[in-house]
């Protein structure tokens, strides 16, 4: 075969193949550039949710606040086996149960160092023991007026609904300075007990 014959066929064959090269190359960029894109976006600390029962989800935004929303039972956990959010600890400064969440999980909120302040929904008709053990920041509880089974006094103490079993006193409130109007009325920081009459 002599060479005019080589060139021939080499140029008939970068001919027919060049545009399916060029929309081959295409497509490999738009699909390149698509799972770059995707790869790229990375959620930040106000995306960080997760379920906690079975239809109860958890999500911790930016300011710290940790709001437990859904339906249904919140799922139990233990002191050595944590809550899902237990990664961002340090950042939950605020929780928020609402409406629709029935209960509140056995060590939901233990040992959050930082956490100040909690308020429950009216739907709650069960609080975990040691839910809120150990969180010595936290200075108020609050339960929605219409709750049928816990309230909370001007102190931000966790009770039954007609306040005569103390639930939990926030340890981190120290409202009163030498603490007198908890000793007068049977309190005592951090205290948690569902048989602790006042």
């Amino acid at each position: 075969m002599n060479l005019k014959k080589v060139l021939a066929v080499i140029l008939s064959a970068a001919t027919v193949y060049s545009p399916i090269m060029s929309v081959y190359a295409y497509d490999t960029e738009t699909a390149v550039g698509d799972i770059t894109s995707d790869v790229i976006e990375v959620p930040s600390v106000n995306s960080s949710t997760g379920t906690c029962g079975v239809n109860a989800v958890w999500t911790l935004d930016d300011d710290g606040t940790l709001t437990i929303s859904g339906t249904g039972d919140m799922a139990d956990y233990t002191s050595d086996s944590s809550a899902p959010w237990g990664a961002y600890g340090a950042s939950v400064k605020k929780v928020i149960i609402e409406d629709g969440i029935t209960s509140v999980g056995e060590f939901a909120f233990y040992s959050l160092e930082n956490l100040t302040s909690v308020a429950i929904g009216k739907s709650v008709g069960s609080v975990g023991d040691c839910a809120l053990l150990n969180c010595s920041k936290l200075a108020t509880i609050t339960v929605d007026e219409e709750n049928g089974y816990y309230s909370s006094d001007e102190y931000g103490a966790l009770f039954n609904k007609d306040k005569t079993v103390l639930i939990q006193y926030p340890a981190g409130n120290e409202t009163g300075d030498d603490g007198s109007h908890r000793e007068g009325r049977g309190y005592a920081a951090g205290k948690t007990g569902r048989k602790d009459r006042l």
